[in-house]
């Protein structure tokens, strides 16, 4: 990433929408005295990484929080990257922690799913806030952590949707299934320039 997109990125977080949209996050994180969370969406594509990025770097620049992410996508050639060059770019090492959870090399990939707790436990007292980035709910998630069971962990979530997931129906049925798995949403997120 070069320095103009790294000045296009911060530049975007000054948009008067975007600081209001990070203020409300920061209230409702408050309210619920959460730590970590996760950022989830129903279909790929929506936005979790670069909301992922958002929240990370405004935390870090703007509320001066530690803060851990944890890369649990199973992409991580992609969003990995992605997360690295903004933090490294922004010149956030001090701030930001970027992590993905190691898998064993036999195949047993849904051992790590079950160690998340652990992870927080470990982190907890490290950092002001664990942002987990996730994979799409209905994404192929045999090759990655569950979305769901990330979500569960963290305790909450911001939703990432795009107008695909709003005019499908499938919104709506989210909502419901992240109540009964006990996951509690601080909010969502309308993704105007997704292309789905």
């Amino acid at each position: 990433m070069s320095s103009d997109n790294l000045s296009y990125f911060l530049e975007y977080m000054r948009q008067g929408e975007i600081k209001r949209m990070i203020h409300r996050f920061f209230d409702e994180l408050n309210k619920k005295k959460a730590k970590s969370i996760a950022v989830v969406s129903l279909k790929p594509g929506e936005g979790r990484t670069f909301l992922v990025a958002v929240l990370a770097v405004a935390a870090a620049i703007f509320m001066k929080k530690k803060v851990l992410v944890v890369d649990t996508t199973s992409q991580p050639d992609q969003g990995h990257l992605y997360l690295e060059r903004i933090f490294g770019q922004a010149s956030l090492e001090k701030y930001v922690d970027l992590i993905s959870p190691q898998y064993s090399s036999n195949g047993n990939d849904d051992v790590a799913d079950f160690k998340l707790k652990e992870l927080i436990d470990l982190y907890q007292n490290k950092y002001d806030l664990v942002i987990f980035d996730t994979t799409a709910i209905q994404s192929d998630n045999s090759s990655g952590m569950d979305p769901v069971i990330v979500a569960k962990t963290a305790g909450h979530a911001v939703i990432a949707i795009s107008g695909q997931s709003v005019t499908s129906g499938d919104f709506k049925q989210l909502q419901g299934q992240m109540r009964d798995w006990g996951i509690s949403p601080l909010g969502t997120i309308y993704n105007f320039g997704s292309a789905k």
